[in-house]
């Protein structure tokens, strides 16, 4: 911090280009305590837009990154199970075993990695639709009142 106080003796232009300088090569931590400096003993009127506004830059691209991560593993997850889906339902059309509607909708429907790759193992060696996926699911009957 000493240093960019006394790169202002140096002119303003030189000033700022110092300043510019390390700032883009200070860590993350020691930029926002220069910004935080800068702006406590340095005029407004002496310090650059990017100078005043460079630690909001830093964070909001910080959390730009960690939402841009969010979505693409959200993303990756849902590949996962697409493919974890259709492998399934491969594996039953190659075993002889033709899913009924209900079947492929608890297909689709499952957002359970750990019982799409179980359905998955037993489909392997499955010789019915049963065994893998259970007896099948009676519709409620109404009552009548």
């Amino acid at each position: 911090m000493a240093a960019l106080l006394a790169a202002r003796e140096l002119g303003a232009q030189h000033f700022h280009r110092y300043t510019v300088m390390v700032l883009n090569s200070a860590s993350k931590a020691m930029n926002v305590y220069l910004h935080r400096e800068l702006a406590r003993a340095v005029p407004e009127e002496e310090l650059s837009q990017f100078e005043r506004e460079g630690a909001g830059f830093l964070k909001g691209h910080e959390e730009g990154l960690e939402q841009g991560l969010e979505q693409g593993l959200e993303r990756g997850r849902a590949e996962v199970y697409d493919v974890l889906r259709r492998s399934l339902l491969d594996i039953l059309e190659l075993r002889g075993l033709t899913p009924t509607g209900t079947i492929r909708a608890r297909i689709q429907a499952c957002r359970d990695r750990e019982q799409l790759e179980r359905w998955y193992t037993v489909a392997k060696r499955a010789t019915a639709l049963g065994e893998v996926f259970g007896p099948p699911r009676r519709a409620a009957r109404r009552r009548r009142g």
